[in-house]
């Protein structure tokens, strides 16, 4: 069979299927229990989990191994966020040691000034000031480095936060690594709907059915808009129909903006920063 090729030297052959006392203390197959066919097990167990996997995997929603890679990562880059975190401590250390050895350059610099100094004065004053100004040079270089290094480990980590987010959610919504055709779109819907004005919607919503694909749309705009304008704060309107009855649309209104307050706090952006408000409008029409 296919699935222990590789492996026969390693399989194991199973001809009976119970074992008698041999009268000796021992054990040995019953001739009653002989197989008509032997039994080859390969060692290793992907056989049986296949068929287990199997069962487990539903949906794309449940492919545990996508679902164990992402957490995997997950955990790794928080192993790398707590190392920009302790070098974050001996810079601020460093930065500490700079401004000692700063004071006491400027200490011995002033020591040239005082009356009564001799000439061996002097000269230790020097030996002290260069040895003094090459400390200042060298852990000025160590800041600086530092600095350089934590900038680039934090637009590391912050860059892979999103995409470990956009994996998510492209995950969750079907899709994999990139802006599925129902991302585009909306995004192409959002930019040929958008009023002319200083405020455009970034993302148009279309809750026109019950499993709407809008979290990749979302995230791409907000990624975008956050990068260009880290301070940006963002508004949820919900447009209820008039048409039809008013109560009931309005309800359905407020609970998919609620839903997109979630799904936006959800990919990291704090609550504080999202505002919620409701209209009407005749021009939209009720699912």
């Amino acid at each position: 069979a296919e699935h222990v090729e590789g492996f026969a030297k390693e399989c194991a052959v199973v001809t009976h299927h119970r074992l008698e006392p041999d009268g000796e203390g021992g054990l040995r197959p019953a001739p009653s229990a002989k197989l008509e066919e032997p039994l080859i097990v390969r060692p290793t167990s992907e056989t049986i989990i296949g068929a287990t996997f199997a069962k487990w995997v539903q949906s794309y929603r449940d492919l545990p191994i996508l679902i164990n890679q992402w957490n995997e990562a997950q955990s790794d880059l928080e192993k790398i966020a707590a190392d920009v975190s302790g070098m974050n401590n001996l810079a601020n250390t460093v930065a500490g040691d700079t401004g000692e050895v700063g004071f006491l350059l400027e200490s011995v610099q002033s020591a040239f000034e005082l009356s009564g100094a001799i000439e061996e004065d002097h000269r230790q004053l020097t030996v002290l000031e260069d040895e003094t100004s090459r400390t200042s040079v060298l852990t000025n270089r160590l800041l600086n480095q530092l600095t350089n290094d934590i900038n680039r480990q934090t637009a590391y980590v912050g860059t892979e936060r999103m995409n470990l987010t956009n994996t998510s959610i492209a995950i969750k919504n079907g899709g994999f690594l990139g802006s599925s055709a129902g991302t585009r779109n909306y995004l192409e819907t959002a930019k040929a709907d958008t009023a002319s004005g200083e405020r455009q919607a970034l993302v148009i919503i279309r809750f026109d059915r019950d499993d709407v694909a809008y979290e990749q749309a979302l995230y791409d705009a907000i990624s975008r808009t956050m990068q260009e304008r880290p301070q940006s704060s963002f508004d949820v309107v919900s447009i209820a129909p008039l048409n039809g009855n008013l109560a009931s649309n309005q309800a359905k209104s407020v609970q998919n903006a609620e839903r997109v307050l979630r799904s936006l706090v959800d990919m990291g952006l704090p609550a504080s920063r999202v505002n919620l408000s409701f209209t009407v409008n005749a021009n939209v029409a009720p699912n």
